[in-house]
């Protein structure tokens, strides 16, 4: 299945290859698509703000090897990042339109490098 072609009017903005999974970011107007195909028919998508990735941006932008959950304790109180998986695909979004990338992995834990400019 070609997944550029999958919804129309979205703009295909890359490939981040995460521990176990690969996801594809899609972008519209005011939301990024983070999509994670199982088979040719199935997958999984997550709607992340623009906004979202901007304040994610204005918090951590600049630093290195950011945890995910000191990224997270970071952006605490914000309404976009309720959760661990919320801001996860912040950083999936913001990875896949190279406003930063995975630094490293280390056992089941990813650690970030945060551009200071997002786009």
């Amino acid at each position: 299945m070609n997944y550029r072609k999958l919804l129309p009017g979205l703009k295909y903005r890359g490939l981040v290859k995460s521990l176990k999974t690969q996801y594809h970011v899609l972008e519209s107007s005011n939301y990024y698509v983070v999509f994670a195909p199982k088979d040719d028919a199935k997958g999984n998508y997550n709607i992340v703000p623009k906004k979202a990735v901007k304040f994610l941006v204005s918090k951590l932008g600049g630093k290195q090897g950011v945890a995910t959950k000191d990224g997270l304790k970071e952006c605490s109180g914000s309404m976009y990042f309720p959760t661990r998986f919320s801001f996860l695909n912040a950083m999936y979004a913001l990875i896949g339109v190279k406003g930063g990338r995975i630094a490293r992995v280390a056992g089941p834990k990813l650690f970030f490098n945060i551009w200071k400019a997002a786009e």
